[in-house]
């Protein structure tokens, strides 16, 4: 089956790259930040670079981690009283995310929500606005991506939804690892797992091809490298920058090739206990790995050969040897191994399983995941990822 590939039309990459914000055209500009980032002075010096050139510049910080319906349609809301001609997304995925919501609103008002999560539905963009997107945080790569992940709080179990359009793809990517330097110990070791997830789901995705599975195993070379160089030194202006080109890298995979049940069941984590996403796909990633090994094997195996240097004849065993390390990275970083171990206790899971299980199979990467699975399934990935123990049927 014919698949396509969609990348930003510009990305701007290195120390810097901020620098080239002044360049992009545009009158009425609308700059959709991660609150926090005016403590940090970056917020400041992005509409510095924007006035430069002699534009209007508003400023919406209402942005919260992992947007739901109602912030976006208040951004929406603020988009459209401002009628910008160009959207400025600066921060993590949430504000990336939220930005790209608020365009889709803000073009097209009268879009029911049903229409907006039904994938590739989307009327065409770009009537109105462009949307430039800086992380500040190497993880989701939402910035290279054509997705947008909401939560939907209007149903009793509150479920991520996913907004798929090619469109959506920012015109302009500014990857300036400098924004990252200021990015706390655990948030770049949850980050960077996020990246870690894209790359090893996209690796073994049914819609998997040559070119995905060789921007995955570039993305696993430099996150398995670099994250505890970053996560000992935060200011390490080198690790942050192959971390950053990693989750651009990942990203793209990500976009081209989608992702599987880690990440449905991370979604399911996050929702329930509020873990940061790249949190939520650490605890999900070895049992998910383990249990995709049965039919993907070989593809695991090419991954651990190609980015971690691990070759040996028997493709399961190489999967073995991968969550081995896996499992390695994350006690240098400080993830827990379970959710045991993170504090959860027994009673706390049990009461959540059903509502763990319920989540995780309505996730839109179902379809992508290189192995079926059924409810029972996931029962028994949760308890390994509860536990620590992982499971190889």
């Amino acid at each position: 089956m014919a698949r396509r590939l969609t990348f930003p039309n510009e990305i701007y990459s290195g120390p810097g790259a901020l620098d080239h914000l002044a360049e992009i055209p545009g009158r009425r500009v609308l700059l959709v930040a991660d609150p926090f980032l005016t403590t940090l002075g970056i917020v400041e010096r992005a509409v510095e670079l924007l006035r430069c050139a002699e534009r209007r510049v508003d400023v919406y910080d209402g942005v919260i981690p992992d947007p739901n319906r109602r912030s976006c349609e208040q951004a929406a809301a603020v988009a459209s009283e401002l009628e910008p001609d160009l959207i400025v997304a600066l921060g993590g995925g949430s504000a990336i995310d939220t930005a790209k919501v608020l365009w889709v609103k803000y073009e097209h008002p009268k879009l029911d929500w049903q229409k907006l999560t039904t994938f590739f539905a989307l009327p065409p963009l770009r009537q109105k606005a462009r949307l430039v997107a800086i992380p500040t945080t190497s993880g989701t790569g939402s910035e290279v991506s054509y997705a947008a992940m909401v939560t939907n709080e209007t149903v009793e179990l509150s479920i991520k939804e996913c907004v798929l359009s090619y469109d959506l793809c920012p015109d302009v990517v500014i990857a300036d690892p400098t924004l990252t330097l200021s990015v706390p110990p655990n948030v770049t070791a949850w980050t960077g797992f996020d990246v870690l997830s894209h790359a090893l789901e996209a690796s073994v995705s049914r819609f998997a091809s040559d070119i995905t599975t060789g921007l995955a195993s570039r993305a696993v070379r430099l996150v398995v490298r670099w994250l505890p160089v970053a996560y000992m030194d935060g200011r390490n202006l080198e690790a942050r920058v192959h971390l950053q080109q990693a989750s651009m890298i990942a990203g793209m995979a990500m976009a081209s090739a989608a992702l599987g049940v880690m990440h449905s069941i991370a979604h399911a984590l996050g929702t329930t206990f509020h873990y940061h996403h790249g949190l939520a796909c650490a605890f999900a990633m070895t049992q998910t790995v383990a249990f995709n090994s049965q039919v993907a094997a070989g593809n695991y195996a090419e991954l651990a050969r190609t980015a971690l240097g691990i070759d040996v004849a028997e493709p399961l065993l190489a999967c073995h040897r991968l969550v081995e390390m896996l499992d390695d990275l994350k006690c240098q970083v400080n993830i827990p191994l379970s959710l045991q171990a993170a504090g959860v206790d027994a009673q706390r899971f049990e009461r959540a399983r059903g509502q763990l299980v319920h989540l995780s199979s309505l996730d839109a990467n179902r379809p992508s995941n290189p192995r079926d699975y059924t409810d029972k399934t996931l029962e028994r990935l949760l308890a390994g990822i509860g536990s620590g123990v992982i499971s190889w049927d």
